[in-house]
């Protein structure tokens, strides 16, 4: 063997090695920090975010009215009623907790809300971001939607941070799964904390049954969002929903 075929050779190892240094590096950059649950015991990573995170207010109105996701297609109906139930929306009449008013997923399909999307198609192919928007709308509630195509991760941090400082406002996010490693497609679920150091978000997963809740960096849920939603042809998303405020919806 030549020393130019060796020279080739060893160039070759060399971007070989690099290539997996970097892929190694950009994979040991991806973290879900996953909270406590049978599938991922209490760790005290997420325990110790949790205490260092500076906004944590909507953790606490949103946790008392956390609800899983009634079927499989539900997330954005589960979401909507803990997003609904924590800003104290007055709810439609409910014969399971009379004379007391709450959100459930089935009280919150009023004729109004059946004009948008029913049940049955719920079930079938679940809720588009509009769809969602819809919804709420029928209720006391401004919302402000925003496609991750029209954003950017900054923006979204922004808007996100400020979301969660405000007591009048809640947060809720359409992504992939796929995007964060997990398995299933389009999902919802409200985000309720956010880690100031680690630029970390805490999302409240209403499939409950399959995961618990988790830190997620910003720019890989900020991804996560950017994929296109089969249903509407558009990009995933996020909203912000709040009630006695005025937001320019597109």
């Amino acid at each position: 063997m030549n020393i130019k075929s060796v020279c080739i050779k060893m160039v070759y190892l060399c971007l070989a090695v690099a290539s997996f240094w970097v892929n190694g590096q950009e994979e040991a950059e991806f973290t879900l920090i996953y909270q406590n649950s049978t599938e991922a015991p209490s760790n005290d990573l997420a325990q110790q975010l949790f205490k260092e995170a500076l906004t944590t207010g909507d953790f606490w109105a949103s946790i008392r009215y956390f609800v899983t996701q009634k079927e499989l297609s539900y997330c954005a109906i589960a979401s909507s009623v803990v997003v609904l139930n924590s800003l104290d929306i007055p709810a439609p009449a409910n014969p399971n907790v009379y004379p007391y008013q709450l959100f459930d997923q089935d009280n919150i399909f009023t004729d109004k809300v059946l004009k948008v999307i029913s049940p049955t198609i719920v079930g079938y192919q679940g809720t588009t971001l509009d769809e969602m928007r819809q919804i709420l709308l029928v209720y006391n509630v401004n919302v402000e939607r925003v496609y991750a195509s029209n954003s950017s991760v900054e923006n979204f941090r922004t808007v996100a941070i400020e979301t969660l400082k405000s007591p009048n406002k809640r947060l809720v996010v359409n992504f992939d799964r796929k995007a964060l490693q997990q398995e299933g497609g389009g999902h919802v679920s409200p985000v309720v904390a956010y880690h100031e150091a680690q630029d970390r978000f805490l999302v409240l997963d209403v499939a409950r049954y399959k995961l618990p809740s988790y830190w997620v960096k910003t720019e890989h849920l900020f991804k996560a969002m950017s994929g296109i939603d089969n249903n509407s042809k558009r990009s995933r998303g996020y909203m912000v929903v709040g009630k006695k405020l005025n937001f320019k919806n597109e």
